[in-house]
């Protein structure tokens, strides 16, 4: 124990614990970008001061990087998860002769962005490499969506919610070809949809309410039509590990999968969030933990032989 009394120690302690990045639920609200722990403790109430139109901003988190764009805004702008501007011209979709304005949806596969943007309602999904560069044509060509709202990623399988037609299609992700273009539908006036193993969640107005409808990922057969009956004005909803986030009127509720209440208020001073994502906490690769080992072995050594200098 006396060992941590040493200053380098300490230091060395220090850096072990920063490497691990604080699992955190970003949230697009009428007024600001916020962030949240994951008990629902607000992180900062304005993540970006400043950005305009916060509730329609969708973005994708990759490390320390964050890949941000907005339905009334055709540039994709990178910061950093502190909320700091890093290229306020990351892309920018006027360069594919697409509508001044920006995307519905944007997701992260490995160093791929999928970007599904609205061309009046026959939409393209395009793919940027995260340096930026436009990787090809549109993976999806205009002409085959109908206004894309949500994706989600399993696989080399895109499945890609469409509101005007209230379709969700599934498509090859290398390639862009249809597999079902028609894996569900009937969707009424569909915001989002979340995928985690074989259960596909679709956010979509049955009649007069707003509901969350969950479908087998494999098959598209419904399974629950209202998985959470309490819930008649949900906004969005997405997923995270074994829980189930969901934005309403009210706020955001953590569910499981089978829509029992994990805590129904974990979120009540943001209402009807236009956009929640959820990061987890930050595993260091195992080359972290090798350096972090060294530097530790490092200042025990040089803490000992100061030791007995003395």
């Amino acid at each position: 124990m006396n060992s941590l009394r040493s200053p380098l120690l300490a230091v060395l302690l220090g850096l072990a614990l920063a490497s691990l990045t604080q699992a955190q639920i970003y949230v697009s609200s009428a007024l600001s970008i916020r962030t949240y722990a994951l008990d629902g403790t607000l992180i900062e109430d304005d993540l970006i001061p400043g950005f305009s139109g916060p509730n329609n901003a969708r973005y994708a988190i990759s490390g320390t990087d964050m890949f941000v764009t907005n339905f009334i805004d055709p540039v994709v702008r990178r910061y950093t998860t502190s909320g700091s501007l890093v290229n306020g011209a990351f892309f920018d979709a006027l360069a594919l002769d697409l509508t001044n304005v920006g995307a519905q949806d944007i997701i992260l596969s490995g160093t791929t962005l999928y970007v599904a943007h609205p061309q009046f309602i026959f939409s393209p999904v395009f793919t940027l490499s995260t340096s930026g560069t436009l990787l090809g044509g549109p993976l999806i060509a205009e002409g085959v969506l109908a206004d894309p709202r949500s994706m989600a990623l399993s696989g080399s399988t895109l499945y890609v919610l469409s509101a005007s037609d209230g379709t969700v299609g599934t498509y090859n992700a290398n390639t862009g070809d249809a597999i079902n273009a028609t894996f569900i539908t009937g969707l009424t006036s569909a915001s989002s949809l979340a995928l985690s193993g074989t259960n596909l969640f679709v956010n979509w107005q049955n009649g007069s309410d707003t509901v969350i409808s969950k479908y087998n990922a494999t098959t598209g057969a419904l399974v629950t039509a209202n998985l959470i009956p309490s819930i008649t004005t949900s906004t969005w909803v997405t997923v995270s590990g074994e829980s189930l986030y969901v934005g309403h009127y009210d706020g955001i509720g953590e569910y499981d999968f089978n829509g029992g209440a994990i805590d129904a208020m974990l979120i009540t001073d943001v209402t009807s969030p236009g956009f929640i994502l959820v990061v987890p906490q930050a595993i260091p690769e195992p080359s972290t933990y090798a350096a972090l080992a060294g530097l530790l072995v490092f200042g025990v050594v040089l803490w000992r032989r100061r030791r007995q200098a003395v």
